[in-house]
């Protein structure tokens, strides 16, 4: 089917970059509030251990004021069991409250260049495919 090694390493690009592009979906969310999101500091109500692994999957509830509203709301991207009454530095928008953290970006954009990666890719086979079946 593959042959030779370069064929077995496009394929495994392909697929490590294609899995890499759903950062983009993943992730546009929380760039979404990260980039439009008013800066707040928020107070950790509590923080609950949401998948079997400590010290990865943490969902922190806190309250935070915006406006001169009170509000209360899951804080997206607190990765430690914080307790209660620590104060953290978020961005929030009427219906989301991230950590005030570039790495939103970072994930988004790792997404992106795969996602060119893999059209560049495509588009190289296609063009391989045309001309290996265009009549001489």
């Amino acid at each position: 089917m593959l042959d030779g090694w370069r064929d077995k390493l496009r394929f495994i690009v392909v697929v490590v970059f294609g899995g890499l592009c759903f950062l983009i979906p993943a992730y546009y969310d929380k760039v979404d509030t990260y980039l439009a999101g008013e800066r707040v500091t928020a107070q950790v109500l509590q923080c609950e251990l949401a998948g079997r692994k400590a010290g990865t999957n943490y969902t922190c509830l806190g309250s935070w004021v915006r406006n001169g509203v009170a509000d209360v709301g899951t804080l997206h991207g607190v990765s430690d069991s914080e307790p209660p009454g620590t104060t953290v530095a978020v961005r929030v928008t009427d219906d989301a409250a991230v950590l005030d953290s570039p790495r939103w970006m970072v994930y988004f954009a790792i997404g992106c260049l795969a996602l060119v990666t893999v059209t560049g890719l495509i588009v190289r086979l296609f063009v391989r495919l045309i001309r290996a079946t265009r009549p001489r």
